[in-house]
């Protein structure tokens, strides 16, 4: 669960029904005081929850690290304080990386740089520099608190030694006779009729890929400090996101992640009979939560347009009906519901009637594997003759589902799996 994006939601929520009562000039009636109230302690769970996620991120951090770790700038304190990387900001160091290149001499700062991320204590010929860290080190953190499908992934962290994650997993595509694949028990009174069994294993590995993002600068904008210093980083960041994103849910596994629709595991249930083209109805609602492991684990992930008729799905009643959505601030959270599950919108999903215009996901079941932060360069070079800037950001990640097929339960000829589709329609 992303407790920080729950805490936004709510600060959000809290505004809006301040501004409400400022803008018409009144106190909060005795509906508006209850919901204040009840969004004003769950914000304050949230951050309770992200403080205890940040103390057990860092316990986890200081057991794995080594004795005596390398020393990096942006690791050295002063008193109880992070000491600041030599660049003021990011202007600051993109002149003296185009004052190296138009002049030839060398900032000592920019070495500094260089040293500090375990880079060469030369200048490269290329003319590309590391950013200093601190410029960047945020926007990991950023792309998973804007991005709730990337930040309801079960994230894993590689060493700096390692380029994959390896495990054995339990290979079980049916409970009809077994559990594990192949673990049986027996009732006593059956002993004569016992036969050995054992588990069956199977060996997965996600290997870590590249996801890299490019940008130009101008010189001249680069100049202006108070405008450029963080611009690039958020484009760079938000390329990344959405990049990341289209490939948890469609990549095809080459060079990429695989995506959710792409997945061994991935069930499609069958359209309605007669059902209009590009169409999402309450039967197909149903039939997705009929198929899937842990609905309660799960979230919707859908496609905008999927939107409106979400939203005007209702559980048939006589000649009416009742409406099984819920939009944002009626229930629990501050987060639309579809019977009661989460819904996320990204256009990352596919067009509607597609398969993947809507899912329903255990993103507990997906892996996320990363290794270190962002690693942004810059360099004068690349676009010279058009006097540009050119940053690079890399980021070493892949993921994948941790199943890649769909289980078969006993007395049933359905199998259940944690991701589920609506077949083109």
């Amino acid at each position: 669960m992303n407790y920080k994006l729950i805490a936004q939601n709510c600060e959000k929520a809290l505004r809006e029904l301040l501004e409400k009562a400022k803008l018409e000039n009144r106190t909060f009636n005795d509906e508006e005081t209850k919901k204040y109230e009840s969004l004003e302690k769950e914000f304050e769970n949230a951050l309770k929850m992200v403080e205890i996620e940040n103390k057990a991120a860092d316990r986890a951090k200081s057991v794995s690290a080594p004795v005596t770790p390398p020393a990096k700038i942006e690791d050295v304190l002063v008193g109880n304080e992070r000491e600041p990387g030599p660049f003021k900001n990011l202007s600051d160091q993109l002149l003296s990386i185009q004052n190296h290149t138009l002049t030839g001499s060398v900032d000592e700062r920019l070495l500094k740089v260089q040293n500090a991320s375990g880079g060469n204590t030369g200048v490269g010929a290329d003319g590309g520099f590391l950013v200093q860290k601190d410029f960047a080190q945020g926007m990991l953190e950023s792309i998973v608190a804007n991005s709730p499908i990337i930040g309801l992934a079960s994230r894993f962290s590689v060493s700096s030694n390692a380029d994959r994650v390896s495990w054995t997993d339990v290979k079980e595509t049916s409970v009809a006779s077994s559990v594990w694949g192949g673990v049986i028990a027996y009732w006593a009174s059956e002993a004569g009729t016992v036969t050995a069994t054992k588990p069956q294993f199977e060996e997965r590995e996600i290997k870590l890929q590249q996801l890299m993002a490019i940008s130009y600068q101008t010189m001249n904008l680069a100049q202006d400090a108070s405008f450029s210093s963080a611009l690039w980083m958020r484009a760079l960041e938000e390329s990344i996101t959405r990049e990341l994103e289209s490939s948890i849910i469609s990549g095809n596994g080459v060079g990429k992640c695989v995506g959710l629709i792409t997945s061994g595991s991935k069930i499609e249930v069958a359209k309605e009979s007669g059902q209009v083209a590009a169409t999402i109805v309450y039967a197909n609602i149903i039939k997705m939560l009929a198929r899937v492991k842990k609905p309660g684990r799960c979230v919707w992930i859908a496609h905008p347009d999927a939107r409106v008729q979400l939203e005007l799905l209702t559980l048939p009643a006589g000649t009416a009906g009742y409406p099984v959505y819920m939009p944002a601030g009626m229930g629990p959270d501050a987060v639309d519901r579809l019977r009661g599950i989460p819904v996320y919108y990204t256009d990352n999903c596919s067009a509607m009637g597609s398969v993947g215009d809507i899912i329903l996901a255990d993103m507990n079941d997906y892996a996320l594997v990363t290794k270190g932060d962002i690693n942004t360069e810059m360099s004068i070079h690349v676009q010279f003759l058009a006097a540009e800037n050119t940053f690079r950001s890399i980021f070493r990640v892949n993921g994948a589902p941790m199943k890649n097929y769909a289980v078969t339960l006993k007395n049933s000829s359905n199998t259940r799996s944690g991701i589920v589709t609506i077949a083109t329609r």
